[in-house]
């Protein structure tokens, strides 16, 4: 019975300086929490009043709900270049070109590839009288685009057999460098066109027959859809 007192007394010492550990821990964590503050509030408090906004100003943002588009303003977004590939298409069809034009529309360019028999002769690149009078017609269409105009000259794989070009690559630049000078003379901004040889390096099919051969010989003319 004289232990048992003892032990509890031992006891109690343990746990009392148990306690007083753990409470200066506590008070040392307080103080080191509270000194943080202090230098925190302190460095914002010598920053710039301008970086102090553009904080804020970030700290707003990441908060900020999505914005959902009405109906209207998707319609605003897509009807610019409905109404341009529109006015290509007319073009094509009110100057009878569908035969000898193909139109392709993406989000970026609007392509109009044309057979390269329309155009020149076999092995020149010199526009003949038809070349001229259908370049003639998509003369409008250019002056309206405000965006770049990209001509690209293509051909098919059968090596060229002639004097003035040594190869399918210069034949493809001389094409394309002339359709480029003919806008220029009617009018179409220097600044707005560039030429392009591709040789045979992008077909459109098959260079396996005298009809794919042919469907790969062609002047290619990108018009820049219009920016939102």
């Amino acid at each position: 019975m004289s232990s048992r007192p003892s032990m509890s007394v031992h006891n109690l010492v343990l746990e009392s300086e148990s306690v007083n550990d753990e409470s200066w821990m506590t008070s040392y964590i307080d103080v080191f929490v509270l000194m943080t503050s202090i230098f925190v509030v302190l460095f914002m408090m010598n920053k710039p009043e301008h970086q102090v906004q553009k904080a804020a100003t970030a700290l707003t943002k990441t908060v900020e709900p999505i914005i959902n588009l009405s109906d209207k303003a998707l319609l605003d977004l897509v009807q610019p270049n409905y109404a341009w590939a529109q006015k290509i298409k007319s073009t094509i069809v009110e100057n009878a070109l569908n035969s000898h034009v193909s139109f392709i529309e993406n989000s970026e360019f609007s392509e109009l590839e044309i057979r390269s028999q329309v155009l020149f002769n076999s092995g020149a690149a010199i526009l003949s009288r038809s070349g001229e009078a259908l370049l003639e017609k998509l003369v409008p269409v250019l002056l309206a685009t405000e965006g770049l105009i990209f001509i690209e000259g293509h051909t098919d794989n059968q090596p060229i057999r002639s004097e003035a070009f040594a190869s399918n690559w210069e034949l493809a630049a001389a094409r394309a460098t002339e359709v480029l000078q003919f806008f220029v003379i009617e009018g179409v901004p220097e600044t707005k066109l560039r030429a392009v040889s591709f040789g045979d390096t992008k077909p459109l099919a098959a260079n396996d027959s005298d009809s794919n051969r042919q469907k790969n010989r062609r002047v290619s003319i990108l018009l820049q859809s219009p920016s939102q």
